[in-house]
């Protein structure tokens, strides 16, 4: 299993050589001791293989197109597995949060304890994933490995159930954390990509159609919503 990654997708840009040894290099080097070992291997990818030109949610079988460093060696790190071992599953997911770790969730929580107002982007549509629900299935998986020798290998998507965008997550955020926090935030302004330039284009819609991974595995993911609620009710337990 290999869910290790570079994921600062800016900073990638000046640190292109630390992304590629992380995300195309690592992945390399334990498809070959996986080859060499016989055994299968579970890797995590993502979403910004896409450039999200494409208005719908992508399928598995749909072209790459990244935008940057990140997505470009998290891509390479893709081919690098298919190249070397035929038996793996890569995993590609969206808007990971979860309790641990730095993720938009928690961004937003610290922000809301601080802030009067904040500004967030409102014309980038995703599907927010839990990272405890991404584990669940990445178990699921890993059982029917051991269980059944004729695994359907390849490449899937698993996000959360439902789109929506950064801002409106945002909002999300502030609505469940109310009941536990003194929330210095008013207002969540709801600006544009354009407002808030960054060092590489973000796709501006990322969401993964899950089909496969439900008719081939049995795995449906929950909605957002509800993952959220969880996430924010465990961080605050």
């Amino acid at each position: 299993m290999n869910a290790a990654a570079y994921t600062d997708v800016d900073k990638a840009e000046s640190e292109a050589h630390r992304a590629y040894a992380v995300n195309e290099s690592g992945p390399r080097y334990l498809a070959r001791q996986c080859l060499n070992q016989r055994k299968p291997m579970i890797h995590i990818s993502t979403d910004y293989v896409f450039d999200g030109s494409k208005g719908r949610p992508y399928l598995e079988s749909d072209p790459i197109a990244p935008l940057g460093a990140y997505g470009q060696s998290k891509a390479q790190g893709e081919a690098a597995i298919r190249s070397i071992l035929k038996s793996h599953i890569i995993i590609r997911t969206s808007w990971l949060y979860g309790v641990h770790g730095n993720n938009f969730v928690k961004t937003m929580l610290k922000l809301g304890a601080k802030k009067s107002s904040i500004s967030v982007v409102s014309d980038q549509f995703g599907s927010p994933t839990c990272a405890a629900d991404l584990a669940e299935a990445v178990l699921s998986i890993a059982e029917k490995i051991i269980a059944d020798e004729k695994t359907n290998w390849g490449t899937y998507h698993y996000c959360g159930q439902g789109i929506t965008t950064w801002h409106s997550l945002a909002e999300k955020v502030f609505q469940l954390a109310a009941p536990y926090m003194a929330l210095q935030t008013k207002q969540i302004e709801a600006i544009t990509t354009a407002d808030w330039p960054t060092p590489v284009k973000r796709p501006p819609y990322s969401v993964l159609d899950c089909t496969l991974i439900k008719n081939k595995f049995g795995i449906d993911s929950k909605p957002w919503q509800k993952s959220l609620a969880q996430t924010i009710d465990r961080i605050f337990s």
